[in-house]
């Protein structure tokens, strides 16, 4: 039976597991990452072989599920992984809990910036942008409408990964089947749907949906 840990002694823990330094470079670490998503987890998911120490640029690799769970267990030296109920050893998850064979994956949260207004306790920040210095930055804004994942088979999902279908999906499920049709087996488009009004109402928008990301069958972004 593993030990679930206090959000403070997970952290330590973790920490001294490996040696104060991220698990994937000789950066000191600045945060226990959760290797599945914590909230696939009744009880939070604090335990030692849940987690991994990361600096700020491997944490946003491991949330946006660039560095998979499997590659975490390994270089950790973990052999039983912690699991939610229901999850068995030796299947592969990715970091929302999807089995890699079903190819259905949620699109992973984008980082805020650490002065972003309305910033929730449910969304990802930035501790510092130090890791930009020298770097080009493209700046661009964000669309107030629905993250939409369309697969070639036609299956349409929000970042809920439910599958419900809602309305105001119906006309983007119509109007982008037929590109989606042309997609090679396990590749993906996600965009943001704007047919419904949130909390910005739009006009004169050339389309409904907005393509950010084309994803191929090794989960890698091409757009």
């Amino acid at each position: 039976m593993k030990e679930l840990l206090s959000r403070d002694d997970f952290r330590k823990s973790v920490f001294e597991r490996d040696g104060l330094h991220c698990a994937f470079c000789s950066k000191p670490a600045v945060d226990a990452h959760h290797i599945l998503d914590r909230k696939l987890f009744p009880d939070g998911g604090y335990y030692l072989d849940n987690g991994v120490a990361v600096c700020e640029e491997h944490h946003i690799d491991c949330e946006m599920g660039r560095i998979t769970p499997q590659q975490i267990y390994e270089q950790c030296r973990i052999t039983e992984p912690a699991l939610p109920p229901g999850f068995k050893q030796g299947i592969a998850y990715n970091k929302w809990g999807q089995a890699m064979s079903e190819e259905r994956y949620k699109y992973p949260r984008t980082p805020h910036f650490p002065w972003s207004p309305g910033f929730s306790g449910d969304d990802e920040r930035l501790a510092d942008v130090s890791q930009f210095e020298g770097m080009d930055i493209v700046i661009t804004e964000k669309l107030d409408g629905e993250n939409t994942t369309i697969y070639s088979d036609g299956y349409i999902h929000a970042r809920s990964m439910s599958g419900t279908s809602h309305p105001w999906q119906a006309w983007v499920k119509r109007e982008m089947a037929p590109a989606a049709q042309d997609l090679p087996r396990g590749w993906r488009l996600c965009g943001e749907n704007l047919y419904g009004i949130h909390s910005i109402e739009y006009s004169k928008l050339p389309s409904f949906f907005f393509i950010f990301a084309i994803i191929d069958n090794q989960n890698i972004d091409l757009a």
